[in-house]
């Protein structure tokens, strides 16, 4: 595909030379953009061929480790829900991760994640920095089929 109809970040996705990570004020096509990724990754191209790059256990993440993550594991509770906050860095909730250290500090941009049931198995996907992972949009965190 060349010219105007090439969409760079789509191709990156396809290809396996990128992660996805969406934010709330360009995401018309995240949907699309993580389908992309998700075949990716399912026929191991491009970085998903290499083991640092696939999805981490929540229970494997360490306090001391930083960066864009995707990662595994079940939704714990919910810490209170913040109402009409007008400060657009601090958490509305946080969720923990059954058997892991790892806390996720969901923003307003991502919400809908505060209502997640609680044990559903799921993949999240974020910034993480002192053992927490800041949850900016609501694919970031993607419900998986109950294990058999």
């Amino acid at each position: 595909v060349n010219g105007p109809e090439l969409w760079v970040n789509l191709e990156l996705a396809r290809r396996g030379a990128a992660r996805v990570r969406l934010y709330p004020d360009t995401d018309g096509a995240g949907a699309e953009l993580l389908e992309a990724e998700a075949a990716a990754r399912a026929d191991g191209r491009g970085l998903w061929a290499l083991n640092a790059y696939r999805p981490k256990q929540a229970n494997s993440v360490t306090d001391d480790e930083r960066g864009f993550m995707l990662v595994r594991g079940r939704l714990g509770g919910s810490a209170a829900i913040r109402e009409n906050s007008r400060e657009d860095r601090v958490p509305v909730c946080a969720r923990s991760v059954e058997g892991a250290r790892l806390v996720l500090d969901v923003m307003e941009t991502a919400r809908a994640v505060c209502d997640l049931p609680d044990g559903g198995p799921v993949e999240m996907r974020g910034w993480v920095s002192s053992g927490r992972m800041e949850i900016t949009h609501p694919l970031h965190v993607t419900e998986l089929p109950a294990e058999d």
